[in-house]
Parts: structure tokens; sequence; C-alpha cells
């Protein structure tokens, strides 16, 4: 199963719906103590840490795809034919330029270097998943890393 079988409209706005309905109940179990243990919550960060770090290892997003296309515009441009990974679905714009339905030509496209707050954002979250579990049920912070978790 490739990640483009999940950008249908109809599924997205069913998760978004049950994403609405479901997070205030979520949050309501997590602040009460008695219903769910610290470590309960400690362990439902680093499951969805690992989760969401190895949904964006996977290759065959868009951009991955854009990034696929752009790559053979620069082979063509270089003198070389590698068109077979171009998908069906193409035009061409004022330029001769071709390019796909799925991500198109933009007027303004971010430099690489931009992209580069992810590495300190994964970071951060890799210290708070891994420093919570130092913390205790009795110690003072336990109530307010339940409020976050």
């Amino acid at each position: 199963m490739s990640l483009s079988s999940l950008n249908s409209p109809a599924l997205t706005s069913l998760a978004g719906i049950t994403l609405h309905l479901v997070t205030p109940k979520l949050e309501q179990l997590a602040l009460d103590p008695n219903l769910t243990s610290l470590s309960t919550l400690q362990w439902a960060n680093a499951i969805s840490y690992a989760v969401q770090f190895i949904a964006v290892s996977i290759p065959g997003r868009i951009d991955g795809e854009v990034a696929k296309q752009m790559e053979a515009e620069d082979n063509e441009m270089e003198g070389k034919k590698n068109y077979e990974k171009l998908t069906e679905s193409t035009n061409k714009d004022e330029s001769g330029k071709e390019y796909t339905n799925i991500g198109g030509r933009t007027l303004v496209s971010p430099a690489g270097w931009a992209f580069a707050i992810w590495g300190p954002i994964f970071l951060g979250e890799l210290v708070f998943v891994s420093s919570q579990f130092r913390i205790s049920n009795e110690d003072s912070i336990a109530p307010l890393l339940r409020e976050i978790s």
C-alpha cells in the first residue's frame, strides 16, 4: 500500500472528523490520574514519536515524486533521456518544461536550507520523549508532564 492511496478527500475528512470528536475524550482521559497512569502517557509519547519518525522516513510522499520529476528534468537538460520514471499525466508550461499535476511549478520555492528546521524539531521531540522516563509519578513536575502529554 502506498501513501498516495491514503490521499483521498473522503478518507481525510473522515479522519479529521474522528479526530475532532475523539480529542476531548482523550484529553480528559489523559488529565485524570485515576484513569491513566503517567507511565502509560510516557509510553504513548514514545510510540507516537516512533510512528511519526517512521512515517516521514517512508519514500513515496508527494514531495518525493516532485523531486524525482525535477531530477529527470535536470538529466534531460544534461543530454540524458530518462523519461521512463515520469508519470503519464504531464503538461508543459510556457518555457516548455514538463510538470505533473501532482505538484506543478510554484512561483516561490524555499531554499533547501529552510528545511533544516526539522532537525532541531525532531531532536527536541527526542529529548522530551527520552527525558520524560526519568520522571516518576511522585515528582513535582509530574502534573505538568501529564498536561503537556
